[in-house]
């Protein structure tokens, strides 16, 4: 009997294990599939650095301009240390805050933000540096002639 339950506890362990290792990965696709399609990547055009140090600095980014790679694992201990300065994670999440608008299957608050997460980890680990700022700095530019059209139809 003492085998059995041994055996037992043993066994329970190696799947609560499983479990914890694999929850991260299994969260990020699941975020992931609520999303239609994924960015194009490689495009990238030339910003300035004035253009991306602008950028950066709009996104309260800290340090040089960089970028690391992120997986759900750095992710999640990023949440859970309130750490939310890698390099690159905001810019990161200003893409993909921007790409999941309009693009998320199911819009509820929970979705939003697991889809958001997702795909900042995929931002961070399919495309690079030079593309993130194009991005960003499109969509900069997009939100600043808005707000310039909407001042001059309120004059």
């Amino acid at each position: 009997m003492f085998k059995l339950t041994k055996r037992y506890c043993i066994s329970v362990l190696v799947v609560i294990l499983l479990i914890a290792l694999l929850s991260p990965w299994l969260v990020y696709e699941a975020g992931l599939s609520n999303i239609n399609g994924r960015p194009s990547i490689g495009n990238a055009n030339f910003v300035s650095r004035e253009d991306a140090t602008e950028i950066w600095i709009e996104l309260k980014e800290t340090g040089p301009i960089r970028m690391e790679i992120m997986t759900p694992y750095s992710y999640l201990f990023s949440l859970i240390l309130d750490e939310h300065n890698s390099p690159g994670s905001r810019l990161a999440w200003y893409v993909a805050r921007d790409y999941n608008a309009d693009r998320l299957k199911d819009k509820r608050m929970i979705w939003w933000h697991l889809s958001g997460a997702a795909m900042t980890v995929w931002l961070t680990r399919n495309s690079n540096l030079e593309d993130l700022l194009t991005k960003a700095n499109k969509i900069h530019l997009s939100r600043a002639r808005a707000v310039s059209a909407q001042s001059k139809r309120t004059d």
